[in-house]
């Protein structure tokens, strides 16, 4: 689904062509729902719920939007105690910060700041890449070039393959990374999984002549590519 989206970016019949997908994912969303599954019972519905639920949400679907919130809301109240299970947080996070405010993101990265749990730090930071906010996307990304970033070092290059590949981040990403090549490449110049990761994660969104065109001339423009 994600290929065909891609392709169709800016395109009239995106709208029609995710409301198509969804309506193919509904049956399995109130199949599976956001109950809790017994895995030793139900292993394939325990498989599949993140995904079968991240879908419904990323698609608008308002009943799945709600759920997320009322998730989230449960932890705002008691931000000591976060009782939503580990195998959605990540759908739970996309989904708030998609549809929120900055309050929201910045409630996150300030959770961000306190943890130390590495699979809950992938989903804190799953969910901050989800912004569509133009500003808070520079920030956050401006956040991985710091001399010393928040974001653990294993986790920075990844974190902005994440916000490239996003479809509110692509651009915003792509014109960041060629305003901020030295830093990022002083960073990562000599990790060639890392750099090469950034690049393929920022142009695998690029369908059209003009996006072809500004990536060679970007590529012909630096001296050292690593």
């Amino acid at each position: 689904m994600r290929l065909q989206e891609d392709l169709l970016t800016g395109q009239e019949i995106l709208l029609d062509v995710q409301q198509y997908f969804l309506e193919l994912v509904l049956p399995l969303y109130h199949k599976i729902g956001w109950s809790p599954i017994d895995q030793t019972k139900e292993w394939l519905k325990t498989l599949l719920q993140p995904s079968v639920l991240s879908a419904a949400c990323r698609y608008g679907y308002r009943e799945c939007v709600e759920e997320a919130r009322k998730s989230y809301r449960r932890w705002l109240s008691n931000p000591a105690l976060n009782q939503i299970s580990a195998t959605l947080r990540s759908t739970v996070y996309c989904t708030i910060i998609r549809e929120g405010s900055q309050i929201e993101f910045y409630f996150l990265w300030d959770r961000l700041k306190q943890e130390n749990i590495a699979s809950e730090t992938l989903n804190l930071l799953n969910g901050l890449a989800c912004t569509q906010d133009s500003s808070l996307i520079i920030w956050f990304l401006n956040q991985h070039i710091k001399p010393n970033p928040i974001i653990r070092d294993q986790d920075l290059a990844a974190s902005i393959q994440r916000i490239a590949r996003s479809s509110h981040g692509n651009q915003i990403a792509w014109n960041w990374i060629r305003d901020n090549w030295n830093q990022i490449f002083i960073k990562w110049g000599k990790s060639v999984s890392s750099l090469s990761g950034i690049i393929e994660a920022v142009s695998s969104r690029f369908v059209n002549i003009r996006q072809r065109e500004e990536f060679i001339t970007f590529a012909n423009s630096i001296s050292d590519k690593g």
